[in-house]
């Protein structure tokens, strides 16, 4: 049988391989940070009545006309403050319940981790991480509420 010895390293290999290994750890460890910061929660009820966009919401009004409805009005406004490993809890339209926690940062991006649980028990929570710029927004789409449907729009800031 013969035996195998483990390729020698050169010590500038070596040092490579280490320092690789210290800044990928390090950029993990910076994304799983929690960071404090301020999210704005806007409630937006979309449905095909005909009577256009709410004025309130005309700065995503270009990304909310790319969606199939006629109107778009905002019903509710949430402004929370996340510090560290706190988490925010918001009732929503329609018995929606919606969970909110800091990720930290990543990429120059700021990390939400959401969870929405809606008031049908029968339909399916949705959970997910969105990836915001600084001062930017993410909308999603939620779930049914009256004639429409109820969409979420997160604004973050540090």
């Amino acid at each position: 049988m013969t035996k195998l010895s483990p390729l020698p390293l050169s010590l500038p290999a070596l040092s490579l391989a280490v320092l690789l290994a210290v800044l990928l750890a390090h950029a993990q460890l910076a994304a799983q940070q929690k960071i404090d910061m301020e999210v704005v929660v806007r409630e937006i009820v979309a449905d095909n009545s005909g009577q256009g966009l709410d004025s309130r919401l005309k700065d995503i009004g270009k990304d909310l006309k790319k969606l199939a409805y006629t109107t778009y009005r905002l019903e509710q406004t949430h402004n929370q403050r996340l510090t560290g490993n706190a988490q925010s809890k918001i009732a929503l339209l329609g018995d929606n319940v919606l969970l909110l926690s800091s990720e930290g940062e990543e990429g120059g991006k700021l990390r939400l981790k959401v969870r929405l649980s809606p008031g049908n028990r029968k339909a399916r929570s949705f959970e997910s991480t969105l990836r915001i710029p600084d001062g930017g927004t993410f909308i999603i789409g939620g779930p049914a509420y009256g004639d429409g449907v109820l969409i979420l729009a997160f604004t973050a800031r540090k």
